[in-house]
């Protein structure tokens, strides 16, 4: 069986796009509606022709052939500088090709967006023969994170809404929550026999084919005029992701409003996105809405589809004093080759006066001999920890033989003798994330959970 080379893989994926001169262009307010401001993108900056080619460069010499096979240009011996310039002088010649508009408008979509979250929707939404020529070693990282964006959208244009949802999502962070029986207390109380019951549901949990967009409009329809208010919800997406979890999208609106209107404002302020997680058949929940109204839509469905009294809480996995002890003695000490103290936030510090004190150092140094230093002058940094309003960690993420870091700030809430750790990590993507608290927890028992926002 003869070997398939990269040029190999290029063709197939150029070929797997559709024929350029049948495409049609989807209207400005498509694109604006996705926050690409159309009018700028093909009015101007498609015919700035430095923009133009450094936005090509970017993509590197592989996808730059795979453009060149999708619109007719050769490739036989080119080189980089060839096949920039002969897809700058076919976009110049004629800037209205809807090829043309269509790759710059969605080059201007993925500014700033996570590479991760990009690829994670994309394996979602695309088949497997796709998304292997995207994964191939035939492109490099920010020309696969276009061509998954062009797979979705040449496969059906309403799915890059989605796209842009979900990355929004995983980059601001989720909730947890656990799947748990209704409390036996309160207005809404279950009896003890109902618990049992909803226990005994939770743990043969659901067939996660059973979540559709159908029964999730069926619960959202009498769980909002419960609440009253005028608002009104829908399903947007059900989509299964590969590691046995399922994604649920919803729009809710504001106030009253038309289905055409709700999608003419989807990313306005009138218009929330809640994004629901559900795992391992639903007994684990990870949501982002506003006010966390998504935990209550969340239950409701659970209830729905268990039948049986249940609710999504906190998933408040906390962690014992002594793992806590054991962290910051590692950091102190200066044993973890991959993770380093680099910020102590006080908010009570032992300073005359307690003032707020924050050290801090790059994050490739370590605190550790300052706070040696300071614990030698009677001041100590991390005796108490309810003095602590955070610590910053710097987590050595190693991939090869190339190491990069990066900064998580940890808070430790005391709950009954034990820790609730949270922490936080700007918009860093979930798979880096997964792997931070998968760090904590093997090497230091200590169950790290993020915060949103």
């Amino acid at each position: 069986m003869p070997q398939v080379t990269k040029t190999d893989t290029i063709r197939a994926f150029a070929e797997n796009l559709p024929n350029p001169s049948d495409l049609e262009p989807q209207t400005g307010q498509f694109w604006n509606r996705l926050r690409v401001w159309h009018e700028r993108v093909v009015g101007e900056r498609i015919r700035d022709t430095d923009l133009v080619r450094r936005r090509l460069e970017s993509l590197r010499k592989g996808f730059l052939q795979a453009l060149c096979l999708w619109v007719g240009l050769p490739i036989d011996a080119a080189t980089v500088a060839d096949l920039l310039e002969a897809l700058q002088g076919k976009i110049a010649a004629d800037p209205s090709q809807t090829w043309c508009q269509d790759l710059f408008l969605l080059i201007e979509l993925l500014q700033g967006k996570s590479h991760d979250a990009v690829k994670t929707i994309g394996r979602v939404l695309l088949s497997e023969p796709v998304v292997r020529l995207i994964d191939s070693n035939a492109f490099k990282s920010n020309a696969r994170r276009l061509a998954y964006a062009m797979g979705v959208y040449y496969q059906n244009p309403a799915d890059l809404a989605v796209l842009v949802l979900f990355e929004h999502a995983e980059r601001a962070g989720y909730t947890r929550y656990v799947l748990v029986p209704r409390a036996e207390e309160g207005e809404h109380a279950i009896t003890e026999d109902e618990a049992e019951y909803a226990a005994q549901q939770i743990r043969e949990g659901a067939d996660r084919s059973a979540l559709t967009v159908p029964v999730v409009d069926q619960v959202l329809e009498p769980l909002e005029a419960r609440r009253g208010g005028g608002k009104r919800s829908i399903c947007a997406r059900v989509l299964r992701e590969n590691d046995d979890s399922t994604l649920v999208f919803i729009y809710r609106v504001l106030r009253e409003a038309s289905i055409p209107e709700m999608d003419q404002t989807l990313f306005g302020d009138e218009v929330e996105t809640i994004v629901l997680r559900f795992r391992d058949r639903l007994r684990y929940l990870e949501e982002r809405s506003n006010k966390h109204i998504g935990a209550s839509i969340a239950g409701a469905i659970a209830s729905r589809l268990l039948k049986a009294e249940v609710e999504y809480i906190d998933d408040t996995s906390r962690t014992i004093r002594q793992a806590v002890d054991s962290l910051l003695d590692v950091l102190l000490k200066k044993e973890d080759d991959r993770l380093r103290l680099v910020e102590i936030y006080l908010h009570q510090s032992p300073l005359e006066g307690s003032p707020t004190l924050i050290v801090r150092c790059d994050k490739s140094e370590s605190l550790a001999p300052s706070v040696e230093f300071l614990g030698e002058k009677e001041i100590p940094l991390l005796e108490d920890l309810e003095d602590v309003e955070c610590i910053g960690l710097a987590y050595d993420r190693i991939v090869g033989e190339k190491k990069r870091s990066y900064i998580f700030k940890l808070r430790f809430e005391p709950i009954a003798g034990r820790y609730f750790v949270r922490y936080s990590c700007g918009r860093l993507s979930r798979t880096l994330r997964n792997q931070f608290e998968r760090y904590l927890r093997e090497n230091y028992n200590v169950n790290a959970i993020p915060t949103t926002g």
